[in-house]
């Protein structure tokens, strides 16, 4: 296995992204550098070391916890948990959960239902998209 975090020099690190997102919104592919500004208003050279298809990561820039801790110190704890456990207890992960967090404004989504979401909205673009090629 490669380690990212090894001979990063600088304000250079690694970075994993959405493949959808890199391609279409950052106009990115695997090789490229994104730029980024950090908390102290250095600019972050993130290579961008490979990219993720259809997972629940999409609009999501994966980098080490090292690196994040470095860049942007005063973002404590983190904001998204992957949580396994048994599927048919889905429903009572997802109540308990709600449950204790709610004064934290937890948001529990199955990544069933996460993946989904991603494929309701490229229906609609790709309707819009047919519709103007039929126009043009």
């Amino acid at each position: 296995m490669v380690d990212y975090n090894k001979n990063q020099i600088g304000n250079i690190i690694y970075g994993i992204a959405d493949q959808t997102v890199l391609e279409w919104g950052l106009h990115k592919k695997i090789g490229d550098t994104l730029k980024i500004k950090a908390e102290s208003g250095q600019v972050v050279n993130i290579i961008i070391a490979g990219g993720l298809k259809a997972t629940v990561f999409q609009g999501y820039l994966l980098i080490s916890e090292n690196n994040f801790a470095r860049f942007f110190p005063s973002v404590a704890g983190s904001s998204v948990f992957l949580i396994e456990g048994k599927p048919g207890f889905a429903d009572t992960y997802k109540n308990i959960l709600n449950t204790r967090f709610e004064n934290y404004g937890i948001n529990t989504v199955s990544t069933k239902d996460r993946l989904a979401s991603f494929s309701e909205l490229r229906i609609p673009i790709f309707q819009y998209l047919l519709s103007w090629e039929a126009l043009v």
